[in-house]
């Protein structure tokens, strides 16, 4: 294979759930009396740090009424979290790496107690050898932890892909030095990704042509 391990993001990457992230965000909106958002502007819009993508929205983005925001999605997220599939194919990926000889692991910008639950729940935590997310609800991204994450991955650089559904996790890639394959259906689109970069998929089977 081209690549030893795989450090996999979580939201929007393995788990489909940018859908419910709207309907979430458009209960916080309604509150409030600002417009909902529909999926594809949400997906041609969402970045991180989250604050900015806020204030797009006419959202606070920083002080007690954004870190209130922020404790809001979290608790509606994690009540109905459950809701969500895993992607179409992503799965397959992950088993047949696995059976490859492939190391993965997870990095992801939410909590790390909430990705380990979640993780868990669908019944994936015996794949992965790590598991990395912030201590906090600041939705301010995962560069900090990134480097840490790296550090524990015993292979070189030129043997380590990321494959996240963001800009930010482009972002993140390069400030590795490693390599990153960008899944189309998660919370950029398609064209937003293709902007930054051509090694976008839309289906999880061609991403084991980059691996393999």
């Amino acid at each position: 294979m081209n690549y030893e391990h795989i450090i996999w993001d979580w939201n929007g990457t393995i788990v489909d759930d940018a859908q419910f992230c709207v309907f979430i965000l458009n209960d916080i909106l309604f509150k409030r009396d600002l417009p909902n958002i529909n999926l594809r502007y949400y997906r041609e819009h969402f970045s991180f740090p989250v604050n900015l993508f806020y204030k797009k929205l006419g959202l606070p983005c920083s002080g007690k009424c954004y870190d209130e925001i922020n404790r809001l999605f979290i608790t509606h997220y994690k009540k109905e979290y459950f809701s969500c599939n895993l992607h179409s194919g992503v799965l397959c990926v992950i088993d047949k790496l696995m059976k490859l000889g492939a190391e993965q692991s997870v990095l992801s910008a939410g909590k790390e107690s909430d990705i380990i639950e979640f993780v868990n729940y669908y019944k994936l935590s015996n794949y992965f050898s790590s598991i990395s997310g912030v201590q906090n609800i600041c939705a301010s991204g995962k560069k900090e932890i990134s480097e840490a994450h790296r550090q524990n991955i015993m292979c070189t650089n030129d043997k380590l892909l990321l494959v996240g559904d963001t800009i930010h996790d482009l972002e993140i890639a390069e400030h590795l030095g490693i390599d990153c394959v960008l899944f189309s259906n998660g919370h950029n689109r398609y064209d937003v990704l293709l902007g930054k970069t051509s090694r976008v998929i839309k289906n999880y089977e061609r991403l084991l042509s980059f691996i393999s």
